[in-house]
Formats: structure tokens, C-alpha cells, sequence
């Protein structure tokens, strides 16, 4: 143990003990013992306080990696650690992040700004196209699967609601007029052409459930389309309707 101690500098002003060895990625210092590499600082915390419970992790409240003075060292949670980052704003480098913490798609920065557009009400298919990832990641996070623990302070969740709710309401709002539009509508079933088609159709006697089921929608559908309740934008002129029906009367008399 002397071994270990000799390569700690404890006069720090801030009380921070540091590690004088070979320190690895991040700025953690790191120690061999029982013939492999362990890290420094949870190397002193077990020789101050016994095993490291499973699962736990070791974190600095000085937030610097190379310190190993037993007092400024915690065990705790993921979850703990996540919400000292947060508490802390300590962000670092996105990619020293998936280093350390697993297969991470996002920063804890870019992370934490997808749950205060969750909050505010954003669609996830939004979020995701925003930071470059699945829906479904949205979705896990959305459902506290992923990043637990990391949460926007009141104050801030309360500065972004006043601001992007209205925002979103507006969104809301322009994508339901323009489903109401019609094929405008990412779901929407039905191409401008296939709506004028299903008029003329109708308006030679074809019936709504037939047209229904060749165009695979269902008979509400139908009848709104030839209310004029559904696809408002698109109108059949009389000139179009009367072409339609010199096709049709062609058509039948080259067929007897």
C-alpha cells in the first residue's frame, strides 16, 4: 500500500489527493494489482471503506478523475451519476462518454434536450430526426428505459415549456389541417390522382363499399371523399366529369 501512496500528491489547496502514475482515458489514474489494471480511485475507496458493492459505481464529488482522496470519493448508482452530471452540467466529450458508458447514440447534452422536448410534447419521430437516431431510442427514453436519471432542473423545464409549447401546439396544428388535405398526410392512403378517380368512378353509379374496397380504405372514407369533407383542395370539373363519361360510353360501345 505504501507503493500506492508514494505516487499521490496530497497538496492540493482543494483538498484533491493526485494521482502522480499512468493515468488512462478520461484523465483516470490507474494502478496494477493482483496482475491486472484497476482504476485509482476505486482502488483507495475499497482501502478506505471495503468492497465496492456490485454494480456500484465510484464518483468523484470534486469532479476530478485523477483524485483518490477517500473523502471526495462516493459509491453510488448509474442513476446517481447521471444526476451528478446534470446537477454539474458536466458534459465532456460525447465520444468519452460512449467509451465509458456503453453504446450511447447521444450526448448527455443532446439527451437531456430530447427529454425537454418530450416534455413540451415534440413527436418522437421529430426528436429522433433531430439527433440522428431510431424512433424506438426516443421511445425507450421516453418510458425511462434509457438515460434514468438524467432530468431537467424545474427552473430550465419551466423556461422551455413557456417557450416551445406554443410552438408545438402550432405544429400540431398545421399537420392537421394538412391531413385534413389529404395525401399532404404522411399516412394518408390515398394520391391526389387516386381521389379524382374515385369521383369520377362514383359519379358513373360505382358504389362506395366497391370503391372502398379496391382502394383498401374504408366506407367513411369514401363518403367523405365524395361529400367534399375529406380532400376539400381537390375538385372534378363538370368538363372532367363529361370527358370521363364520353371514356366510358367509348369504351362500352368498342366492347359489344
Amino acid at each position: 500500500m505504501e507503493r500506492f501512496w508514494n505516487r499521490v500528491d496530497k497538496q492540493a489547496d482543494n483538498g484533491c489527493w493526485e494521482w502522480q502514475g499512468h493515468k488512462g482515458k478520461g484523465g483516470y489514474g490507474t494502478v496494477r494489482y493482483g496482475g491486472k489494471a484497476v482504476l485509482a480511485h476505486r482502488f483507495s475507496y475499497e482501502l478506505a471503506n471495503g468492497p465496492i458493492p456490485k454494480g456500484y459505481l465510484i464518483r468523484h464529488s470534486c469532479d476530478n478523475p485523477a483524485c483518490v482522496n477517500p473523502e471526495h470519493l462516493l459509491a453510488g448508482t448509474q442513476a446517481d451519476n447521471m444526476k451528478d452530471m446534470v446537477d454539474r452540467r458536466r458534459w465532456g466529450d460525447p465520444r468519452e462518454y460512449e467509451r465509458r458508458y456503453g453504446n450511447a447514440h447521444m450526448s448527455p447534452k443532446e439527451a437531456l434536450e430530447a427529454k425537454l422536448m418530450l416534455a413540451a410534447g415534440y413527436p418522437h419521430t421529430d426528436i429522433a430526426e433531430k439527433f440522428g437516431v431510431h424512433k424506438a431510442s426516443i421511445s425507450h427514453m421516453s418510458r425511462g428505459k434509457t438515460w434514468e436519471g438524467l432530468d431537467p432542473q424545474p427552473d430550465e423545464l419551466a423556461e422551455y415549456l413557456k417557450v416551445h409549447t406554443p410552438i408545438v401546439w402550432k405544429l400540431r396544428g398545421e399537420r392537421r389541417r394538412s391531413s385534413q388535405l389529404g395525401s399532404a398526410a404522411s399516412n394518408a392512403k390515398l394520391c391526389d390522382e387516386d381521389v379524382r378517380r374515385i369521383r369520377r368512378l362514383a359519379s358513373i353509379g360505382v358504389t362506395v363499399g366497391f370503391l372502398a374496397e379496391t382502394y383498401a380504405v374504408t366506407s367513411p372514407t369514401i363518403s367523405r371523399i365524395l361529400s367534399g369533407e375529406g380532400w376539400p383542395h381537390l375538385t372534378v370539373s363538370d368538363a372532367e366529369i363529361q370527358a370521363f363519361h364520353a371514356y366510358v360510353e367509348a369504351f362500352r360501345y368498342s366492347t359489344l
